[in-house]
């Protein structure tokens, strides 16, 4: 479906934007503190969360759209999964930098008891943010097995299971597209 494709781009751009006020924080750090800076960083840092408010949504319309494609939908999302995994490497990157000096800025003897739940909040997350790029893939490789039949080769399972993990999902997404592809070569044509 070409929803899916506009969807996945759609909270591609919105992830990088929902970062663009945490970028300005790494520059203002290196200034000397000061009240009016301390007012900029607070400021900068709700507006990422706001960002990241407006941002989730698409998660859960891709999630809905990619689970309602099982039903409904013949083309392959696989592709496109692949060029989005690649493109958030940079995103994922800066999301543990910035979520590392979140919990180092937690470490004081008051706030300590707050980290577990801190990192807890923010891998969960970012691990729903990743599975919503992953589910088109899973939703295609399920409707492929339901509906045409069509049994998945080895990389095409390696490649599953690689989606559900961390940084292992941008190699499961070029594992279930190249299975995919082996798999168009292997279906006889008709001539």
């Amino acid at each position: 479906m070409k929803i899916n494709r506009v969807l996945l781009y759609a909270q591609l751009i919105a992830m990088y934007v929902m970062h663009t006020p945490l970028y300005a924080i790494l520059v203002l750090i290196r200034f000397p503190r000061t009240e009016a800076l301390d007012a900029w960083v607070s400021g900068l840092l709700i507006a990422s969360l706001v960002l990241m408010a407006l941002a989730f949504p698409l998660c859960l319309l891709n999630a809905g759209f990619s689970i309602a494609s099982i039903f409904k939908g013949e083309e392959s999302p696989t592709k496109t999964t692949m060029v989005v995994k690649v493109a958030l490497i940079p995103w994922y990157a800066l999301n543990f930098v910035f979520c590392f000096l979140l919990v180092a800025g937690f470490m004081n003897p008051w706030l300590m008891l707050a980290i577990p739940v801190l990192v807890g909040v923010l891998v969960s997350v970012t691990y729903l943010f990743m599975l919503s790029t992953t589910l088109p893939d899973v939703a295609f490789l399920i409707r492929q097995g339901w509906k045409r039949r069509v049994r998945p080769n080895g990389l095409t399972i390696v490649g599953l299971v690689f989606l559900f993990f961390f940084c292992l999902d941008i190699l499961g997404a070029v594992f279930v597209h190249i299975g995919g592809e082996k798999k168009r070569e292997d279906v006889p044509t008709e001539t």
